[in-house]
């Protein structure tokens, strides 16, 4: 039997192929019907292995495969693509920001702190970041198919307002999306209120 964190990886890979072959077929499925299709799932769109790492494997292709497919076909299909991170741990904007620092020694300690920390008092309900593009190795043109399909993303703040309860979440999209953002932001928007405080859909 396999160990647990391998299986569990098996099964993570499985249902990542699942879910992007899902959206890939959905998207066609819209135009059929006269639809802009707008697909939305939980999690990264980026496979897992290759967050993890600064290098790139040797060749990432067959990780890639799920996302290049939904790429190709959304893309031809005109639909917009975006994920859904709820409480998201990553420190991308941190990092950049002390990047910008002269003096390292005068930061607190930022080990223990995430992006949603940093967001959470002064991003305001209803509003967003600008996008940026995540530092992952594999997420390049070459790779992804054309600068149009690299992963970019930014954090928006989808909570009510009320008492300033603040719901920060990670979107990642790729590039071509960018122009449709903020209609993407205006239907997660709809579906955290019905979902109290998670979209309804996902």
């Amino acid at each position: 039997m396999q160990e647990g964190g391998s299986f569990a990886a098996v099964v993570a890979r499985a249902r990542y192929r699942l879910e992007m072959t899902l959206l890939a077929d959905a998207c066609a499925e819209a135009q059929q019907h006269g639809y802009q299709a707008v697909l939305l799932t939980d999690g990264t769109l980026m496979p897992f292995e290759l967050q993890t790492s600064r290098q790139a494997p040797g060749n990432p292709s067959q990780l890639l495969q799920p996302l290049n497919d939904l790429l190709n076909r959304a893309h031809s299909h005109k639909a917009l693509v975006c994920s859904y991170i709820a409480r998201p741990n990553s420190n991308a904007l941190l990092s950049l920001c002390a990047q910008q620092i002269s003096d390292m020694d005068a930061l607190p300690d930022l080990s223990t702190l995430s992006d949603a920390d940093l967001l959470r008092d002064v991003l305001q309900p209803g509003r967003r970041t600008s996008s940026f593009k995540p530092s992952w190795s594999a997420n390049q043109a070459n790779f992804l198919g054309g600068e149009a399909r690299e992963i970019h993303a930014c954090y928006a703040n989808f909570g009510t307002g009320v008492g300033f309860q603040a719901e920060i979440a990670r979107l990642e999209f790729p590039r071509w999306c960018e122009d449709n953002l903020d209609v993407i932001c205006g239907i997660l928007q709809r579906q955290v209120q019905v979902g109290r405080g998670y979209p309804l859909i996902l």
